[in-house]
């Protein structure tokens, strides 16, 4: 685990939650303009030196009451404990939100409205995904899609009792092809049944777990993005998206690849997906 690893694990610590992060190179146009009040200080040419010579982490958080001074206490507590190697970093928090924009929008140009959009999404995740709401949701729209499919389903069954054999005439649709539809409508809507009666169940299992299990909400991120992902594995089926707030969830089976990935894993451990590394940073 490297130094940024560890600063991002203590900000986890006291409740902040990581947006989006991005490495980047800085200019020196862009050190003046970030640290512009210590432009006539002596050292500021050995900092811009400093700052220039390697890369940097940008990254956007929220939560926590004062995430200035969490920052603060955090980087004073890493130097005291990392003093060896604490030396070639530092940790510049931009002092609002307000600032954060600028300074981004001055950093990575047009690409700070996507992550405007990502962070106003997760300042409510934490009231907005909560697992009893998140399993109403997708009951509601699974009696939604039942619904749907049984109108499709006796309309079709109509149209094949109505329609014309296929000796008879090949211009229409037959009675055999309709009747064939209608077994395939009638497959799925069973299906969709069964998956609407393991969904119920699980109202009964809304106990949170420490471990991802059937039945358990997650929140995957990419370590590399910080792009993060919310799923409810159940049993069979699986899926549909449903949007619940500025959070979109997705109900997956738990025999899907991703979840095989991620069944038994705890809080803050790390999988391999299909090339690609992601913490698991919630589990209800």
């Amino acid at each position: 685990m490297n130094l940024t690893e560890i600063f991002f694990k203590e900000f986890e610590k006291k409740g902040l939650t990581l947006v989006w992060q991005k490495r980047i190179r800085l200019t020196r146009e862009q050190v003046e303009f970030l640290y512009r009040p210590y432009k006539e200080v002596y050292w500021f040419e050995e900092f811009v030196e400093v700052m220039t010579g390697g890369d940097s982490i940008i990254s956007l958080w929220t939560g926590g009451d004062d995430i200035i001074e969490l920052s603060f206490e955090v980087r004073e507590r890493m130097r005291r404990e990392y003093k060896d190697l604490v030396e070639f970093y530092d940790l510049h928090t931009a002092d609002s939100e307000e600032i954060a924009i600028e300074q981004l929008r001055f950093l990575i140009g047009n690409e700070v409205d996507i992550i405007i959009t990502k962070f106003s999404k997760a300042k409510g995740v934490r009231e907005m995904l909560e697992k009893s709401k998140v399993l109403e949701v997708f009951i509601k729209a699974k009696e939604e899609k039942i619904r749907e499919l049984k109108e499709s389903l006796e309309t079709t069954r109509q149209h094949a009792r109505e329609a014309v054999p296929s000796m008879v005439s090949w211009s229409d649709t037959s009675k055999s092809q309709l009747s064939d539809l209608a077994l395939e409508i009638e497959k799925v809507y069973i299906e969709a049944k069964l998956a609407l009666e393991q969904l119920k169940t699980l109202r009964d299992k809304l106990a949170n777990n420490n471990e991802i299990a059937v039945g358990s909400l997650f929140t995957l991120r990419d370590v590399n993005s910080g792009e993060t992902t919310n799923f409810f594995m159940v049993p069979s089926g699986g899926g549909e998206c449903v949007d619940i707030g500025n959070e979109e969830v997705t109900l997956i089976s738990s025999k899907a690849p991703i979840a095989e990935a991620v069944m038994g894993k705890k809080k803050g451990e790390k999988i391999i997906f299909r090339n690609r590394t992601f913490e698991i940073v919630e589990i209800q």
